[in-house]
């Protein structure tokens, strides 16, 4: 007769390790967390306009696009982002290393991904599922982070409160540059002379 108090389980070990092993999971939740975590990053971006369904490529093909000499601007021109190289590059090389690591058969990034998914995966699996499907979902908000430029409107009006109409700034190569005083963002107007600010409403 066994010893072990009812209701209590010994947890299994596992005999090359002498660990305990890891716990089932709920496999089929598992699986949608990374396959909804695959899809945000590699598959076309939805958006409604108008009313109607329109999308645009996958934000890991954004990312590797914003490289240089991949920049595609509207109407076919470059569309340079200065100071996001080095940290488009380094983001790309994170993810592409990462995944040919996970899965270390032939094919791109997305590709990879794809067949990780389809992997054999057991109920035991469930917790490294988890930290996979953790790691894309950071990675797709980090090039959101990247990419997503706040657009900002001027005013050719004086401002209200000092009257200047013009300021002054170092854009990103150090040079002095002349722009409109008044800027209208998400947070409502800012005079970028006397930095008065005034609420959306």
């Amino acid at each position: 007769m066994s010893s072990q108090p009812q209701g209590h389980q010994t947890a299994r070990s596992d005999a090359s390790t002498g660990q305990p092993a890891p716990q089932d999971g709920h496999l089929p939740s598992a699986l949608q967390r990374l396959e909804d975590a695959i899809a945000a990053l590699c598959d076309p971006v939805q958006h409604m306009v108008d009313g109607h369904r329109r999308y645009t490529d996958s934000w890991y093909r954004q990312l590797r696009d914003s490289l240089p000499g991949n920049q595609r601007g509207e109407g076919g021109g470059s569309a340079p982002l200065p100071g996001c190289w080095l940290d488009a590059l380094i983001l790309l090389d994170e993810i592409d290393t990462a995944v040919a690591c996970w899965h270390r058969q032939p094919g791109t990034t997305p590709e990879r991904l794809h067949a990780l998914h389809e992997r054999g995966w057991r109920p035991q699996d469930c917790r490294q599922i988890g930290e996979l499907a953790g790691n894309i979902e950071a990675w797709t908000r980090d090039i959101k982070s990247l990419l997503i430029v706040e657009k900002h409107w001027t005013l050719p009006a004086p401002c209200p409160a000092c009257g200047a109409t013009v300021a002054y700034r170092k854009d990103s190569a150090g040079e002095v540059v002349r722009q409109a005083a008044l800027h209208i963002g998400p947070d409502g107007c800012e005079c970028l002379r006397c930095h008065t600010v005034w609420e959306p409403a």
